[in-house]
């Protein structure tokens, strides 16, 4: 018996292999002689593989919860790594559009109702003219008219396109080609009447306000019967003129043009050697 207490305190050891040879030789002859220790053995053989059992199965719930919080971490990553990367495209392309409305002045202003002429000649900010040879207001004398204004203000200076075809009565007619004739503007000292052109370098007979002079034009047209066409370009090139380019003049920005300062315009003043200023205020 006393044996059998000491060969089952060795259980563990000798599962385990930890016994010296000897000592294992012993057990192994003790088992073949007592029943009682072959399967005291067995039995405690089989509880601690249902223990290893409880201890596995335990960690396998261990290991996929582990793996399931894992996936979920991952799908939060992916989550936010694609969140953060459409933010990114996003704040990208906002930033695009915004520099983009910064320097091309965002949507372009257009019209071609003629009831919206009086407020651009007298409400329209930076037009960087003074609408000399445009009519002020548009009255019983007129038998046809078509307008056509583009306006977009974009970084440094507005692009603008203003078309203005009137068929007159005979009276107004003659009463209009009066005044264009009159139109002066005194700058400096020095009386400044718009220039004439008798279809040399214009399709018709012009009367002109500003010619090839920073990127900008202003002139009416003696287009037909009873007919005058006003036309204001600043910064507009041909390719991208908004009416007929038939009323253009030939020279139409030129390189001469693009040079500050260069070219005509009635609104020009010259105070002294490198002073420049322009007066867009109408003469009465």
């Amino acid at each position: 018996m006393k044996d059998c207490v000491l060969i089952k305190d060795l259980f563990p050891l000798y599962k385990e292999e930890l016994l010296r040879e000897e000592a294992a030789k012993i057990l192994k002859v003790h088992f073949k002689e007592c029943e009682n220790c072959r399967k005291g053995y067995e039995r405690y053989c089989k509880k601690e593989q249902e223990k290893e059992e409880i201890i596995r199965k335990k960690q396998e719930e261990k290991d996929r919860g582990f793996l399931k919080l894992l996936r979920s971490y991952r799908k939060i990553f992916r989550f936010l790594v694609g969140t953060l990367a459409i933010l990114t495209v996003t704040l990208s392309t906002l930033l695009f559009l915004f520099a983009a409305l910064v320097i091309n002045g965002g949507w372009a202003k257009r019209s071609k109702d003629i009831a919206d002429y009086p407020e651009i000649l007298t409400k329209e900010q930076n037009m960087r003219t003074g609408f000399f040879v445009f009519p002020k207001t548009l009255g019983e004398e007129i038998v046809d008219s078509t307008f056509d204004y583009y306006y977009k203000d974009t970084l440094f200076d507005p692009t603008i396109s203003v078309f203005l075809q009137v068929t007159y009565k005979k009276e107004g007619y003659e009463a209009e080609v009066k005044r264009l004739e009159e139109v002066k503007k005194t700058q400096s000292g020095e009386v400044k009447l718009l220039l004439r052109d008798d279809g040399e370098n214009y399709p018709y007979s012009a009367y002109i306000a500003v010619e090839n002079h920073n990127y900008s034009y202003e002139y009416a047209l003696l287009s037909g019967k009873h007919q005058i066409t006003y036309i204001y370009t600043l910064h507009v090139p041909r390719e991208k003129i908004k009416f007929d380019t038939k009323y253009l003049p030939s020279d139409y920005m030129t390189e001469e043009g693009r040079a500050f300062g260069s070219g005509y315009s009635i609104y020009r003043a010259n105070k002294g050697e490198s002073v420049i200023s322009y007066d867009y205020n109408r003469e009465e």
